[in-house]
C-alpha cells in the first residue's frame, strides 16, 4: 500500500478509498487502518498532510541532486557556487520547517534547568561542543561526556534541576532523562505534534519515569518495542 501511495502520489488527490480499494483488491476499511497505523485519524487527514509533503519536496532541492551534487567534469568554480547553494536550501528548507511554538517549549526547558548534561560519540560530539559553547556564554553551566560509564553516572547522579541529553550517532534515536514531568511530557509533546504536522516528520516515542526514549519513523513497531522492552525492565 505504501508503495501505491509512492508511486501515484500526483494523482492521489482526486482518489477516494474505495478507487484505491478496487485498484489493490482490498477493503476502504484497510487503508484507513494504515492510515491511523501512521498516526492519522484516516484517510483524508493522511491525503492532506501526504500531498503538503509532496509539493513541499516538488519544491525544494529541485536544481541539483542533493546525494550526488557534483560531477567529474565540475570545476572548482562550480563546486564552490553548487556548495553555496546547497547551504542556502538548507537553511531556507529548515526555516520552513520550524515552529517557533515549539522552540518556545524547548526554550522553556532549557530555561528552566541550571544544568544541562550532553552525552555523544563520533562525528556527533562536534555538534554537542557547539552547542555547549553557545550554552556557556548565556551563563549555562553545560557538561559534555563521551565515555557511556560517565554518562550513565551523571544521570543516575543528577539534580531535580538536570535537564540530560543523548545525541545519537547516526541522528535518529535520543533518549532524555528529564527530573520534572512537566518537562518531560512538553519534550515528547514536540516530537509527537511535529509528527502530526508532516509524515516525513513522524517518529516514534515512549516515556517512563523520568526517561524519554525518540525513534525515529523508519524504526519498525517491531524494533521500538525491544526497546521500550528494555527500559521497563530497568526503570522501575
Amino acid at each position: 500500500m505504501a508503495t501505491y501511495f509512492r508511486d501515484h502520489r500526483r494523482e492521489l488527490e482526486e482518489m477516494s478509498t474505495r478507487r484505491i480499494a478496487n485498484e489493490l483488491f482490498i477493503s476502504p476499511s484497510t487503508i484507513v487502518r494504515f492510515c491511523q497505523k501512521l498516526g492519522f485519524s484516516g484517510y483524508d487527514s493522511f491525503r492532506k498532510k501526504y500531498l503538503e509533503e509532496v509539493k513541499y519536496l516538488d519544491s525544494h532541492f529541485n536544481e541539483i541532486d542533493t546525494n550526488k551534487p557534483f560531477a567529474s567534469e565540475d570545476s572548482d568554480w562550480h563546486i564552490a557556487n553548487k556548495i553555496g547553494y546547497l547551504y542556502r536550501e538548507t537553511v531556507s528548507d529548515t526555516l520552513s520547517l520550524v515552529q517557533f511554538e515549539l522552540l518556545e517549549k524547548v526554550k522553556h526547558i532549557l530555561t528552566h534547568h541550571d544544568t544541562i548534561c550532553i552525552f555523544s560519540a563520533g562525528d556527533a560530539i562536534v555538534p554537542a561542543y557547539n552547542f555547549k559553547n553557545k550554552l556557556v556564554r548565556l551563563g549555562k553551566h553545560v557538561e559534555v561526556f563521551q565515555r557511556g560509564d560517565l554518562a550513565y553516572i551523571a544521570a543516575a547522579q543528577g539534580r531535580p534541576d538536570t535537564c540530560f541529553i543523548l545525541i545519537s550517532y547516526s541522528g535518529e534515536t535520543r533518549l532524555f532523562l528529564v527530573r520534572d514531568e512537566n518537562d518531560l511530557q512538553t519534550i515528547k509533546a514536540v516530537y509527537d505534534d511535529l509528527g502530526k504536522e508532516a509524515a516525513m516528520l513522524y517518529s516514534h516515542t515512549y516515556s517512563k519515569g523520568d526517561i524519554l526514549l525518540q525513534m525515529g519513523g523508519d524504526v519498525s513497531d517491531e524494533d521500538f518495542a525491544l526497546y521500550t522492552a528494555v527500559i521497563d525492565e530497568v526503570v522501575e
